[in-house]
């Protein structure tokens, strides 16, 4: 009986994982620059904010089981959301601030779209208890002329983002 030897091993050699890790060097290196323009683009940070500033009041409200305001203020450029006491709430008598969102001053909201126009400085939208609330969009610019539309679904936890203006299907 005659016995093989081990030699029959199958594998990579470390030249081909050199050469295999260069050419992913290369490809992340080529890619790199566009996706730091994305993550570093004033508009599209500001979206991303205000979509989880957005998300993080209707779960607020549904986890309290209040309802709750987002308002936009033109002047000082902020949003804010206030939780409203209800029965079950500790402050009854005053509205627990839950958190303020201010905008750079590259980026404008230009029109804040719903079902019942806006007439004042202050934009107000109302979360029900369950987090539902009216279909509204927010359209962003910035000073490139760059445009994005915020479309806010009334019953599910979702936002809609367009990269133009989008105006709202009523």
């Amino acid at each position: 009986m005659t016995r093989k030897p081990d030699n029959d091993c199958s594998g990579f050699t470390l030249l081909e994982l050199i050469v295999v890790a260069a050419i992913i060097g290369i490809l992340l290196s080529l890619a790199a620059p566009p996706l730091s323009a994305v993550l570093s683009d004033p508009l599209k940070q500001s979206t991303r904010k205000i979509v989880y500033f957005l998300q993080n009041a209707r779960s607020t409200a549904a986890a309290e089981q209040s309802f709750c305001t987002i308002s936009y203020n033109r002047d000082s450029r902020q949003l804010s959301s206030r939780l409203v006491p209800n029965k079950t709430t500790v402050a009854k008598d005053r509205k627990a601030l839950l958190q303020t969102l201010s905008l750079p001053e590259s980026v404008n909201i230009d029109e804040i779209e719903v079902l019942h126009p806006v007439t004042t400085d202050e934009f107000k939208i109302w979360i029900g208890p369950q987090g539902h609330t009216q279909p509204f969009a927010l359209h962003l610019s910035d000073a490139n002329n760059s445009l994005i539309s915020i479309h806010v679904e009334p019953i599910l936890l979702k936002s809609n983002i367009f990269d133009d203006y989008t105006p709202l299907v009523k």
